[in-house]
């Protein structure tokens, strides 16, 4: 038995979600591979290994939230077996923690977050299907809010009680998750993942600074956007053709939150991720405090994502058919049906405010100092990135081809 040790953070107040584990210093985790120092699993390696397999229709923006997709499939596979478990351990995983450390894991992967992010969940089944009372008291210990009964045969009904609860979760930004194409006659079960995101800058732009002004797509046309300015000190560094920024959010607790922006030399190809995921590491190793004249344009973006497209070009496949091995969730014979999620985030003068819900629908089988400020304009194309910087969380990954979209 190890002791996790929270890094250099004391007194963390996250008693909202676990109350057992209030103001603790340090967390158990019954395995003894386990890493000490703690990291989230949904970092930059697995955002970054989704975003190169997700195709983007020119001249529209991509959202997706990494940390949300994790813990729904993390909830899955808990109560999967052999090869199916094997194969959804190379998302959820990778370490190979026991359950009983992925279990404790889940749930303190969504304290770390608190309170600026508000991580839930809920399973919703149907009443032909008997849950395993060891995957139930998995899922309870993981932080699943409730397993709820639901008549799936009533498609238009278990769409409004699913629906309602992921609008509750995320407080009134996704109202529409599941639509009548996600239930059919063979849907038996849906675990739902839900998150809510606000924080304020540290430094916040001021409204009378904000102008309209173009951002050049990239089709080389213009559109008019509000474009937000501000001169400030911000990390900064420019290197292998990328331009980078990093703005944190206030300090509301122990978590410590920042979003990225990234002004790379072309965007919206799987060769541009790749690119970006080779420098990220250097970008942030070498940004330094500077004076910058920062334009950032206003923007909202959201994205349906269909994670299953994304498993499936990973080589994650199993999970999908009728050989699939669910048996820890219950004694008939269950597979994946669908996997999807829902994004939304508005960065605006004040900050950020975003939300997401991740959906598994299961079916039974058959630099230095300068005294001019630094012009830093991403009035073209940019990716951000919204993680907290201790534990490597990413929350929201994107790319803003459009403001305005």
């Amino acid at each position: 038995m190890k002791k996790l040790k929270v890094l250099t953070i004391a007194g963390l107040l996250f008693s909202a979600l676990l109350p057992a584990l209030a103001q603790c210093k340090e967390i158990v985790i019954i395995d003894d591979s386990f890493e000490i120092d703690y990291k989230s699993l949904a970092g930059d390696a697995q955002t970054m290994t989704f975003a190169q397999k997700i195709p983007v229709d020119f001249g529209q923006n991509m959202l997706i939230s990494t940390q949300n997709c994790w813990h729904a499939l993390s909830l899955v596979t808990l109560g999967a077996e052999g090869s199916t478990l094997e194969q959804l351990n190379q998302i959820v995983n990778p370490n190979g923690l026991s359950q009983d450390a992925l279990v404790e894991y889940i749930s303190y992967d969504a304290a770390c977050l608190y309170p600026n992010c508000i991580s839930s969940s809920s399973f919703f089944v149907s009443p032909q299907i008997q849950i395993q009372p060891q995957y139930q008291q998995a899922l309870e210990k993981s932080g699943l809010e409730k397993i709820r009964s639901v008549d799936f045969s009533n498609i238009d009904g278990a769409i409004q009680e699913i629906n309602s609860w992921v609008q509750g979760a995320t407080k009134g930004k996704i109202n529409e998750l599941v639509t009548s194409s996600d239930i059919d006659d063979q849907t038996v079960a849906m675990l739902v993942a839900a998150l809510y995101f606000k924080a304020s800058w540290q430094k916040p732009f001021s409204k009378d600074a904000t102008q309209t002004e173009p951002f050049y797509t990239v089709s080389a046309d213009a559109l008019q956007v509000p474009m937000m300015h501000q001169i400030d000190r911000f990390a900064y560094t420019s290197r292998d053709g990328f331009e980078y920024v990093a703005l944190p959010y206030a300090m509301n607790g122990a978590a410590q939150w920042e979003m990225e922006l990234i002004l790379p030399p072309q965007c919206g190809t799987e060769e541009a991720v790749t690119a970006l995921s080779s420098a990220l590491k250097g970008l942030r190793k070498s940004a330094k405090k500077q004076r910058l004249d920062l334009s950032l344009p206003r923007f909202k973006a959201s994205m349906r994502w269909n994670v299953r497209d994304t498993m499936e070009q990973m080589g994650i496949t199993l999970p999908f058919t009728d050989s699939a091995d669910f048996s820890l969730i219950s004694e008939q014979p269950l597979k994946i049906q669908k996997v999807f999620q829902e994004c939304f985030i508005d960065v605006t003068e004040e900050g950020t405010e975003g939300a997401a819900a991740t959906a598994v629908s299961f079916a039974l089988t058959s630099i230095r100092e300068i005294k001019e400020p630094i012009p830093v304009s991403f009035n073209r194309p940019f990716y951000f990135i919204v993680r907290e910087k201790i534990s490597g969380a990413v929350l929201f990954f994107g790319l803003i081809e459009n403001p305005l979209a």
